[in-house]
């Protein structure tokens, strides 16, 4: 099998402002931009392997290291069946790891009890490849947006319709 191959966009993406060229040979090219410090750890696998169906089974995920900051968007390209949504699954612990290290904010969860999973995944997502696996034609896109709310926000019915408004306002 090929390997996971992650590929990232976000903090630390860099250009070059934009300038005009000038005719004064005396005048200093324009400034490269500073480098920004490195964005803050959201995520991060440690040496993590994940063994379906028991020890005697081969590993799905053999010691898998990855890191995901502040602001960046992550892609896991490769073959099918290479481990991809093994891989999402395990970091938000859907499913059960054999040897390794989730962190999470700062905070290993590799062994947090599931109630505090609930609270906290509520500020993690996956995008599935499948859309059509994940979002019911029946529901309206409103309804579509309020079902993470209801499930994750610690809000009241007001409190969703707003902040459902207010996404539908930024589409």
């Amino acid at each position: 099998a090929l390997p996971l191959r992650p590929l990232r966009r976000g903090m630390s993406d860099r250009t070059l402002p934009p300038s005009a060229p000038s005719d004064d040979p005396a005048e200093p090219p324009p400034a490269l931009p500073q480098e920004a410090a490195p964005p803050a750890i959201v995520a991060e696998l440690r040496r993590l392997t994940v063994v379906p169906g028991g020890a005697a089974a081969q590993p799905v995920l053999n010691r898998v290291d990855l890191v995901i900051g502040a602001g960046e968007v992550v892609a896991v390209v490769a073959e099918a069946g290479a481990g991809k949504t093994t891989l999402a699954r395990s970091l938000l612990r859907l499913l059960p790891s054999s040897a390794g290290a989730i962190v999470f904010e700062g905070s290993d969860i590799t062994q947090m009890p599931e109630r505090r999973l609930r609270r906290l995944r509520g500020r993690m997502a996956m995008v599935f490849r499948d859309a059509r696996a994940v979002l019911n034609p029946r529901m309206s896109a409103r309804a579509l947006i309020e079902e993470p709310l209801r499930l994750h926000a610690h809000t009241d019915r007001a409190g969703r319709q707003a902040m459902v408004e207010a996404a539908a306002n930024r589409l």
